[in-house]
């Protein structure tokens, strides 16, 4: 279900999912140009700097976070659909991220037919990214979890 979610972002024009026309409707973008750090990113081919376009480094923030928060959600998943097969940690967060990968890199295939977008290795990056540290940040709170009800247990034998 979530890979025809992502597939189904991956397959709109830029034209239908740019936020840029709700920022210039909603807010003043020499305020916004004033809030934002002066930052500039490098990205492909183009510099996108918060100070000359602040909306259209918004938007570029928007959709990397996006992204990284769709393939995040994506792994977490992928991770518990392989928790029956009883693989050791790293292997199955590996077998997690190696499908993570395989799914963004065929999302970026299918962006190639998708006008007004750009298909990038690096964006394959930012979502594999994505996918290992929301893996992480679950591992870490289902340790800490399970630690914390094992504490409990052990204090409720006490009593």
């Amino acid at each position: 279900m979530w890979v025809m979610l992502i597939f189904h972002f991956s397959s709109e024009p830029y034209q239908k999912q740019t936020i840029i026309p709700f920022l210039h409707q909603h807010f003043n973008e020499d305020t916004v140009r004033r809030l934002l750090p002066d930052v500039t990113v490098h990205y492909l081919h183009s510099a996108i700097s918060a100070k000359s376009d602040p909306f259209g480094f918004i938007e570029f923030v928007f959709r990397k976070s996006a992204h990284m928060f769709v393939y995040g959600v994506f792994a977490i998943v992928v991770y518990i659909a392989l928790y029956p097969l009883r693989l050791k940690l790293p292997y199955s967060m590996l077998a997690s991220l190696i499908i993570v990968a395989g799914i963004a890199s065929l999302d970026e295939w299918n962006q190639l037919f998708t006008g007004g977008r750009t298909s990038t290795i690096r964006d394959v990056g930012v979502d594999v990214s994505g996918g290992m540290l929301f893996l992480l940040i679950f591992i870490l709170l289902s340790k800490w979890a399970r630690y914390i009800k094992s504490k409990n247990v052990k204090k409720s034998a006490l009593l």
